[in-house]
């Protein structure tokens, strides 16, 4: 079973990766970010509001799964390792698509250098 792990880890390596892009290209933008079109269009998107907090909160439930296997060795007695390298990448992957929805968001309040 040691092929599971290495497939889900190389996996969840590409899109951690992947995330780490995108939040580096967030970080770069937020020079050019009208800070008031940023909250008008963050607040009054309810839809994107939810699946912030969606995301968040499966990534976490994810992330402490996976956790609470490695922590206390539950994989042992009942073979549960199988399921613990899947939890760690749909964590990851939570945590990638908030990034993006966020890069989204922030490239719509993206002042241009020609309109000021």
């Amino acid at each position: 079973m040691w092929y599971i792990d290495v497939i889900v880890g190389f996996i969840s390596f590409l899109v951690a990766f992947v995330g780490l892009v995108l939040f580096i290209l967030l970080f770069l933008t937020l020079g050019r970010v009208d800070w008031n079109l940023l909250k008008e269009n963050t607040f009054r998107d309810m839809h994107f509001l939810t699946k912030n907090w969606t995301l968040l909160c499966v990534s976490g439930a994810y992330f402490a799964a996976y956790e609470l296997i490695y922590t206390f060795k539950l994989w042992e007695p009942i073979g549960i390792q199988v399921f613990a390298a899947p939890l760690r990448l749909v964590s990851i992957s939570c945590l990638a698509v908030l990034v993006f929805r966020w890069y989204q968001m922030v490239k719509k309040s993206v002042v241009d250098a020609e309109k000021v």
